[in-house]
């Protein structure tokens, strides 16, 4: 365990990126049926690079 005088640091980079739904969609599959969701990922995507990248 932690003791008092332990520091930590939330990476937004290990949070759950899935949604459900869109388990077992291809890229393709997602964009036909849900594009809303398919722009949301591409989005996400991109950001997720940006960080690695800076």
């Amino acid at each position: 365990m932690a003791g008092k005088d332990s520091k930590f640091c939330i990476d937004e980079r290990l949070r759950e990126k899935e949604f459900g739904v869109l388990d077992r969609l291809t890229r393709v599959g997602i964009e036909a049926r849900f594009p809303e969701h398919a722009e949301f990922r591409r989005l996400l995507d991109n950001r997720s690079w940006n960080v690695w990248l800076g």
